[in-house]
């Protein structure tokens, strides 16, 4: 087995330990609000109770029964940590891991290529890093072995090739590993912020905003599906095109192995496959772009992601506007005389 790499592994775990976020934050939220809420809604029902012996208030009492049912039921569900971290919280988290593993099926086609088994996103991608390095190995030993034998244009066409992968390989890792980690931690602090948003559905003046929390939690859970679902689904297509390459370069034992011999007699040149390899990550990565707004688009609206071409052309416009020189004021004019 060639090289492994478990860099997007040891990232990925550190966001994933920010989960302790939606527990600490909600428990910080409702131990705040519950004693607001409490004197709010004591005032409300002394305020109540005293305009319905005036008479001033005329409608049926199962109507003000259901209408306090409600409120306690709401309350409850988001000012009591047992029922919103032991049972909410988990419900939405069990709901996006199943539909995670429902959609990422297809990345038990991976597990031949790494060492273990390709279980999450992260394992995924570094999959796909290892996969990536091994060719890219294979091209600077073949531009060693041409530079050995003097050959320095062949050994620069080489190294040139393998810098080509590497570029774009590691661009299409940074993208997804970006979009996944986004979305995830937009997912814990829509929770974190919960009791918050819960509570506002007990009135009917704030209920909007509980229901904006539902459309924003359900986006994002939805975000996180299609994600790792384009994750499998590109590395599948990444793999089926050139798996024979990169398995052989994969299971060479760690021998040095030049791009010449790895490809044979296939009459694939080195050149071709660095730009077959370049062109298909650079495609993969841009349409994955794509997906907080398709995410956004499913659940109506909601949160679409800011995504990485927003981060990126931010910082394309940043520099454009440092570089390029400002047009000087025209000079002249025209002087009448009054």
């Amino acid at each position: 087995m060639g090289i492994q790499f478990n860099g997007f592994s040891a990232i990925g775990q550190s966001f994933e330990s920010a989960v302790s976020i939606i527990n600490s934050v909600s428990s910080s939220l409702a131990s705040l609000i519950t004693p607001i809420l409490l004197t709010i809604v004591a005032i409300w029902i002394i305020a109540y109770g005293l305009a319905t012996m005036r008479g001033e208030v005329q409608q049926p009492i199962m109507q003000m029964v259901g209408r306090y049912y409600r409120l306690g039921l709401f309350m409850a569900c988001g000012l009591s940590m047992g029922v919103f971290q032991g049972q909410i919280v988990p419900a939405v988290m069990d709901l996006q891991t199943g539909l995670a593993a429902a959609a990422g099926k297809s990345m038990n086609a991976m597990s031949g290529m790494c060492s273990g088994s390709a279980t999450n996103p992260y394992a995924m991608l570094d999959c796909y890093g290892s996969a990536a390095l091994a060719l890219v190995g294979a091209y600077f030993n073949q531009a060693v072995a041409d530079g050995t034998a003097l050959a320095i244009g062949a050994a620069l066409v080489d190294a040139a090739c393998g810098l080509v992968i590497l570029i774009g390989v590691t661009l299409y890792g940074v993208i997804m590993a970006l979009e996944f980690i986004e979305a995830r931690l937009m997912l814990f602090l829509t929770l974190a912020l919960g009791p918050i948003f819960i509570v506002c559905g007990a009135f009917p003046r704030t209920e909007a905003y509980f229901g904006n929390w539902l459309s924003k939690l359900a986006n994002l859970i939805i975000h996180n599906t299609l994600i790792i679902a384009y994750v499998a689904m590109s590395m599948g297509i990444f793999m089926n095109n050139f798996q024979p390459v990169i398995g052989t370069v994969m299971n060479s034992s760690g021998t040095v192995t030049g791009i010449t011999d790895l490809l044979g007699p296939s009459g694939i040149s080195p050149t071709t496959l660095a730009l077959q390899v370049l062109l298909e990550t650079f495609v993969l990565g841009l349409l994955g772009l794509k997906i907080p707004h398709l995410a956004s688009a499913l659940t109506s609206g909601g949160y679409g992601g800011s995504g990485a071409v927003g981060f990126l052309t931010g910082m394309a416009a940043q520099a454009m506007r440092t570089k390029l020189p400002r047009s000087a004021p025209a000079s002249g004019g025209q002087i009448r005389q009054g």
